[in-house]
């Protein structure tokens, strides 16, 4: 491929990050965001508390179902790990891979809780149930705006809480 480019930066691939993308590291307050976001629009809110403490992607967080989707160990084939509950999420996810992750702490437990308030039915995902997949992906994103969790505005934008997750 250097014979296409004359500049090797053009080319060259690094995995490694240089830059904390982290809501932290630009000193946003996430949880106040939350509180702040909560008091327009619980849904979002519960979408973003759940980015927060599982490290969720945006559309993982609209479609999971937070009555449904808590397992146990069991149900999760991890007995005697000395967890007693793992979220499953698989809705959304990259190639619909099945990922578990404990619920180990008590942020994680209250995102859970809080979603499960939002969320009436059993079956029913974080998102509005009135809107579409994509309508609901477009409400987060507005919201978002709204409260400036933007590049250009707070300089931060959801997925920073998925950095975040990945640096704690």
């Amino acid at each position: 491929i250097e014979c296409y480019f004359d500049d090797p930066k053009l080319y060259k691939r690094t995995m490694a990050t240089t830059v904390d993308k982290s809501w932290r590291a630009q000193g946003v307050d996430a949880d106040q965001i939350i509180r702040d976001v909560e008091a327009y629009d619980v849904r979002v809110a519960a979408s973003l508390k759940l980015m927060q403490a599982f490290q969720l992607r945006f559309k993982e967080s609209l479609m999971l179902r937070p009555h449904a989707d808590v397992v146990s160990a069991a149900q999760a084939s991890k007995p005697g790990v000395g967890v007693a509950c793992y979220l499953d999420t698989h809705r959304g996810t990259k190639g619909g891979r099945e990922r578990m992750f404990p619920i180990d702490n008590t942020m994680r437990q209250g995102a859970i809780d809080y979603a499960r308030r939002v969320v009436v039915g059993v079956n029913d995902s974080v998102s509005d149930p009135r809107l579409s997949l994509q309508q609901a992906m477009r409400r987060l994103r507005y919201v978002m705006e709204r409260f400036g969790v933007t590049r250009a505005g707070l300089g931060v934008v959801p997925h920073g809480l998925r950095h975040q997750g990945a640096a704690d």
